[in-house]
Parts: C-alpha cells; structure tokens; sequence
C-alpha cells in the first residue's frame, strides 16, 4: 500500500499555527476556542449542514429496521437489491462527474435524494397487500443507499475544501453536528411513534420533513464552499474555479481506480470486513426484536431509542477523544477500535443471546464506528485526487459497503446449508475481525507516509 500521493496537498502543514498553536488535549470548547476564527464560523455552517443531513436520515431509519425485522429471513434478498441500486448509482454518478463540477453534482445528488424519498413516503402511505410489502421492500434499499450517498458526498466536499492537515483538526468538530442531527432524527422518529396517529397519519410522513432537510442542505452547499475558500492563504491561491472545473474521469473510472490501488483496494476490504459483522449482527438482531415485540410500530420505537444511545455516545467520543486520537495516536489505531470491539462483543453476545446484550453490543460498536473509526476513514482520502475523493469513495462507501452485506448473508445462508454450525460462524467472524483491526494498523501506516509525502512536496 505504498502508492505515490495523487496530487499535491494543502501546503499549510500546521494550520493551528495561526491560531497561536494548538494542542489536541483539553475539552472540546477548548479545542473549539484554540482554533482560529474563521474555522470556527466554518465548522459551524458545515455542522449545521451534517446535522440536516444526518437528521433526515435518522428519521427514516427506524421505520426502515422495522420492515427489516418483520421478515428476516428476507435480509439476504434485500442487502442484494441495495447492492444492485448502488450498482445503478454508480455509473449514473459518473455522468455527473465528467460534465459538473462539485457546485452542481452536490445539489443535483441531493434534490434526485429528495424527490425519491416524498415518492417513497406517498407509496408508503397509500399501498397496501402486496404492492405495499414489494413497496416497503424497495424502501428498505432505498434508504440503505440514501445513507451512504449522501454521507459520502459530504466528507468527499469537506476533504476537496480542507486538505490534509486542515482536515485531521476539524473533521471531529464538523462531525459533532451530524452526531447531533442522529440524536435529533431518532427523538423525532420515536416521538412520531406516539404522535402521527393521533393525526391519523402512519410514520412514513416523517420522508417529508426529511426531504425539506435535504433542501436545506443544498441552500448552505454555497455557505461551505466559501468559507472554505477564505481559509486558504497567499501560499495556496484557489487558481481555477475548481468548484464549476468537471471532476473528470470515465463512467466507470472510479471501480478502475480502486481496483488499480492497493491503497483504495485495503481501505474497500476494511469497509467489507466491518459490513460483514455489522450485517451478520443485525440479522442476529432481527431475528431478536421480531421474537421481542409484537408489532411494526413498538420495533420501530425500540430502535429509535437504540440510535438515541448510539449517537450520545458517538457524541462523547466526538467531544472527547476523536480529535487526539487522530492527531497524536493515529489515524490506524481509530480504525482499529471496531474490529476490537466487535470481537470482543461477539463472544460476549455466544453466551448472552438476549436484547439487552444485542443493544449494548450495537451501541457500542456503532458508537465507536460513527465517533472514531468513520472519521478516520474518511481522513484517508484526504492524501487523494479530486477525482478519488468523489468517484472512488463512492464505490468504496457504496458498492464495497453493500457489497459486504450481500456477501455475509449469503454467505451464512451457504454455510448453513453445509452444516455448518452457529458457534464456528462466530468464531470464523472473530477471527476476520482481528483481520480487520491488522489492516486498519496497515492503512494508518500507509496513510501517514503518504501524509508525508506530500508535505516534502
């Protein structure tokens, strides 16, 4: 993984230094107040942005676990259907790309986001026998790759705007907005629970709100962008008006590109390692919660309270740690913080089967994937071209992400049918997350080199 760096980087090695010096210790407020003026208003407006974004997502997401949870025995089929929508996606992305530049692949991505999700809603609301489970089934892969697209293009712009070295010091303040976005569209989702029916309307009218939240995200697109540009200095003049210049590239250039990279190539089998014990975990989970309650709208509730306790912890490490860890520890260890704790929590959840043991597990480890680990990986893409920071991070945060899914469960559907027993499942899943926490220390190493690199530039 020992690639040459693509593209000469942000040349403010120490950017802090403007701001006095900073050092990755303390509160956050301190941090937050160590850091200069201008990135203060700059992490604000793309918190706000994260928190719409992440929001609008949340919101949806409950209603989604609870089609998920009523058949699981249909998980297999669904993960596949998410990974041929983002198969569709992909190439439709890369049309964008050779004609737009980022000011208008942004907004057109997320209004497309938008128009689908009130169509959704509208279907949701007014199908039933079959039409309605074939309708709650395409739901349930629509918002499987809604997540992921529109998460990824928002990392994509915020590591073309800051650049390395900018990038490691205000991502986990940018993230703090998304984190609180979660909490917001959990509460709201759970809260709809008790509310919409006494408006005699079901909980698909939350995709509304969630594509008003969109909209909003494509207004303060224009906000981001500029802020960012008055944080470059004399010595990185913005030259070209990169945010109208096309990306560039083949239809297809960002499959060649990973598959070209080792570097990409690591950073896609990190992505499918952890995909495979999330989903492996979820339809463990699944099966849990359908035995647990009896109907769609108590599932529902139980997994919004689940994401409320996911995002305040992700919040304490955002506040707390991701930061310093990123800086002072390294990006490889960050990464390596899920496959350790899915390992350890997998033997915990052999022994102890139950709902309770599920929740802490999956709040655990999704707390310690959105507060540390998901920052770090995106951090990765910063040493990249324009291009990869755009094509090839879809096709890993998509098609590596979904492909992952369909590959677990196929693949304990397969092992089932050998014979194969539950507890060499777990123990073989054990033994590839260790795999996972080695390569996370691998692409951390290569990161920093590249890192770098591209400051003796």
């Amino acid at each position: 993984m020992s690639d040459p760096p693509t593209g000469k980087e942000d040349p403010n090695v120490d950017p802090g230094s403007q701001a006095g010096g900073t050092e990755s210790t303390g509160s956050f407020f301190q941090q937050f107040a160590e850091i200069g003026p201008e990135e203060r208003r700059f992490c604000l407006v793309a918190g706000l942005f994260f928190f719409l974004l992440l929001g609008s997502y949340y919101m949806m997401r409950p209603l989604r676990d609870a089609y998920g949870a009523e058949r699981p025995e249909d998980l297999k089929k669904l993960f596949l259907g998410t990974l041929a929508l983002t198969l569709v996606v992909q190439p439709l992305f890369g049309m964008l790309c050779r004609k737009y530049g980022r000011r208008r692949i942004l907004p057109a991505s997320y209004r497309f986001l938008a128009i689908l999700t009130v169509a959704f809603g509208i279907a949701l609301a007014n199908f039933d026998g079959k039409v309605l489970r074939y309708t709650q089934n395409s739901y349930f892969c629509w918002v499987a790759t809604y997540s992921i697209i529109g998460v990824s293009l928002f990392w994509g712009l915020l590591g073309d705007l800051l650049g390395r070295a900018r990038s490691l010091r205000l991502f986990g303040f940018v993230a703090v907005g998304g984190t609180l976005g979660a909490i917001f569209g959990a509460f709201i989702a759970g809260f709809a629970q008790e509310l919409l029916p006494a408006l005699h309307v079901g909980p698909a009218a939350l995709t509304v709100v969630a594509a008003v939240l969109l909209e909003a995200c494509v207004w303060l697109a224009g906000p981001v962008e500029r802020l960012a540009t008055a944080l470059r200095t004399d010595e990185d003049p913005p030259g070209e008006d990169e945010a109208l210049t096309p990306i560039g590239g083949g239809i297809l250039s960002g499959f060649s590109r990973v598959v070209s990279s080792p570097y990409l190539l690591g950073l896609a089998a990190y992505v499918v390692i952890y995909v495979f014990g999330s989903t492996l975990l979820y339809e463990f989970g699944a099966e849990i919660t359908r035995d647990a309650f009896e109907s769609t709208g108590t599932r529902s509730a139980f997994f919004a309270k689940v994401d409320l306790a996911v995002n305040g912890l992700t919040l304490v490490l955002q506040l707390f740690a991701v930061r310093w860890m990123m800086e002072k520890v390294g990006v490889g260890v960050a990464l390596a913080a899920v496959p350790v704790i899915t390992a350890a929590g997998l033997a915990i959840l052999a022994v102890e089967p139950t709902l309770f043991a599920l929740a802490v597990l999956q709040v655990l480890r999704r707390g310690s994937e959105y507060g540390l680990s998901k920052p770090a990986r995106d951090a990765l893409f910063t040493v990249l071209s324009r291009e990869d920071k755009y094509k090839s991070k879809l096709v890993v945060d998509t098609v590596a992400y979904r492909g992952g899914d369909a590959a677990a469960l196929w693949s304990k559907h397969g092992l089932a049918k050998l014979g194969v027993g539950g507890g060499a499942a777990a123990w073989g899943l054990v033994a590839l997350t260790v795999m996972g926490a080695v390569l996370a220390l691998v692409l951390g190493r290569s990161f920093q080199r590249r890192s770098e690199a591209g400051r003796s530039q």
